[in-house]
């Protein structure tokens, strides 16, 4: 780990690292079926809430504990720096999930997963929820070929048709 460089230098570096994890992390979550039997349960909900972005099935939130930080960890990044990048990714969730009217510039939503953003993600059109994947900075969907801009779309409803989540 690059110890030597200045600590802001390290959060970025860690930023980067953890959504670029993230982001395939979520990707597979869509793609892998008994990982979306997992996913799913986040999906299932037909509102965007600020309590929907911890809404996981217990699978689910021990894979991300094992994929995201403790890789970081083993390449030797700092505990302190690693909080760093758990805290941003707790607001950037906070705010993509929030049920919060939210007015930003267009270019923001290129750069940050705005709850405009995530909602298309979470619309209840299949195609769209193979949009939007990056957890705290949009920049890998952008590299990956799936953004997509609030603008260009219109979200009717969210959720999952047919939801699969069991009732219990």
């Amino acid at each position: 780990w690059p110890h030597r460089l200045p600590v802001g230098l390290q959060v970025i570096l860690v930023l980067l690292v953890a959504s670029l994890i993230g982001y395939w992390r979520h990707r597979f979550h869509h793609t892998v079926r008994f990982l979306w039997s997992y996913h799913a349960l986040h999906h299932s909900s037909n509102q965007l809430h600020v309590l929907k972005g911890n809404r996981l099935h217990f699978g689910e939130e021990l894979l991300r504990f094992m994929v995201t930080p403790l890789p970081l960890l083993l390449l030797g990044a700092p505990a302190e720096i690693v909080l760093w990048m758990t805290l941003w990714s707790n607001f950037s969730g906070g705010l993509a999930h929030s049920n919060v009217d939210q007015r930003f510039p267009a270019w923001f939503h290129y750069v940050i997963p705005t709850l405009q953003v995530h909602e298309i993600h979470h619309s209840d059109v299949v195609q769209w929820q193979y949009q939007n994947f990056s957890p705290t900075v949009c920049l890998w969907d952008h590299v990956f070929g799936t953004y997509t801009h609030p603008g260009r779309v219109k979200v009717e409803s969210l959720g999952i048709k047919g939801d699969p989540v069991p009732a219990g």
